[in-house]
């Protein structure tokens, strides 16, 4: 049985980021580029009005000529050809080119006006309400680069800078199966001794928005030839991950199917509770094909926990991302004892106060207890080194989103 931290680094040891591909402007959201992005513009493209109002020279005004003639109306999207002189001035909308020989922009609730006449009420300087070109970007300038992640908010900038495609790290591909005689679909009633495969859709959603696909296999059932059937099947995705069966019990047979397949284990076992049982190896067919496997413990919580902690962390390094889970830390609200020797992690619920975060554990009752963890907002993470914690301790924990 292995230390957290060192099944996560052999985790890490065994991550190979996706080879980059291209994807559409609204595709990139999501993804880390893998080439940086220069905007062929410059931006704005022009000296901009940033209001509705009237362009002037700013002399004229401070001169006490206030005023002036209206030459022209422009739109955004329309050009003013001539050349505003003293004592002249053009009523212009917001975004729309300032016109040669104007310096200002002054709002046109400032102005009291008709068709062909403006008189100014307001002091006014020189370059106000003007954004001048290439004040945001400049043409060639990097606007992202490669290992950014692309956000929604980044779409708009990319599309200004002509950036209709571009080079991403993919997501990863993942196969789930839930293994295990006793399990049958969600909408199937259970009788005798089965229960609803929950694990099965629970990871596939958990694994949903760092991937580019998640195909949920199904049950695999507690045989071993049928259950290799599936496990071959799961291992053409990128990630693999099941979850029951690896354990230490007379239907625990995920361990020696996936060896049977040619999956080679790194570890299995780790000082984690929930989760010990967890189980980690690689599959290797030819050059290009390899599959991470992880083999998750059968209890739900179990699963998460692992799921969030070694999984997650495989996901986002394949993917170009950074792998280390976003941990915080927060005061423990009250006294929490356990059984010290591994590292847990409790379903508990984090407040913000006056103080900073307040970790209050919830009363769990186990790794079959779904019902407490749906309450749960996170898992505070007690070191297995100590049997008892006191209130207003201060320890870390991990978002549950």
């Amino acid at each position: 049985m292995i230390e957290i931290q060192q099944a996560l680094d052999l985790i890490e040891s065994q991550c190979v980021t996706m080879q980059a591909d291209c994807l559409g402007l609204t595709q990139l959201p999501g993804h880390v580029l893998a080439d940086s992005i220069e905007s062929d513009v410059d931006s704005p493209p022009f000296d901009k009005s940033m209001m509705d109002g009237f362009a002037l020279q700013a002399a004229d005004v401070l001169a006490g000529n206030p005023r002036l003639q209206v030459l022209a109306q422009v739109q955004a999207g329309a050009q003013f050809s001539g050349q505003v002189n003293s004592g002249q001035a053009v009523q212009i909308m917001t975004g729309a080119p300032v016109p040669q020989g104007a310096d200002t922009v002054v709002m046109v609730e400032q102005t009291s006006h008709t068709e062909d006449q403006v008189e100014i009420q307001a002091t006014v300087k020189a370059g106000q309400n003007i954004l001048c070109r290439g004040t945001a970007m400049r043409a060639g300038q990097t606007i992202m680069s490669a290992g950014d992640y692309v956000r929604a908010e980044d779409v708009g900038l990319l599309a200004e800078a002509g950036a209709a495609s571009a080079k991403i790290i993919p997501r990863p591909g993942l196969a789930v199966i839930a293994t295990g005689d006793e399990l049958v679909p969600v909408e199937s009633s259970p009788t005798g001794s089965q229960i609803r495969n929950s694990n099965g859709p629970m990871i596939a959603c958990l694994a949903k928005p760092y991937c580019k696909s998640v195909r949920d296999l199904g049950v695999g059932p507690d045989r071993a030839e049928t259950l290799a059937e599936v496990v071959t099947a799961g291992l053409e995705s990128d990630i693999l991950v099941l979850s029951g069966g690896v354990s230490a019990g007379v239907a625990d047979l995920v361990p020696a199917v996936l060896q049977q397949v040619g999956v080679k284990q790194i570890f299995h076992k780790v000082k984690i509770k929930p989760g010990k049982p967890v189980w980690f190896g690689v599959y290797e067919s030819g050059e290009k094909k390899r599959t991470l496997v992880f083999g998750l413990p059968g209890n739900p919580v179990s699963s998460m926990v692992c799921f969030r902690v070694f999984v997650l962390p495989a996901l986002l390094r394949m993917a170009g991302r950074d792998g280390n889970s976003a941990y915080a830390s927060g005061k423990l609200s009250t006294e929490f004892k356990q059984r010290p020797g591994r590292t847990t992690y409790w379903p508990s619920r984090v407040t913000q106060s006056e103080t900073g975060c307040l970790l209050e554990p919830l009363d769990w009752k186990g790794s079959a207890d779904l019902r407490t963890l749906a309450q749960a907002n996170c898992y505070a993470v007690f070191t297995g080194e100590r049997a008892q914690f006191e209130p207003g301790e201060t320890l870390p924990f991990l978002h549950i989103h």
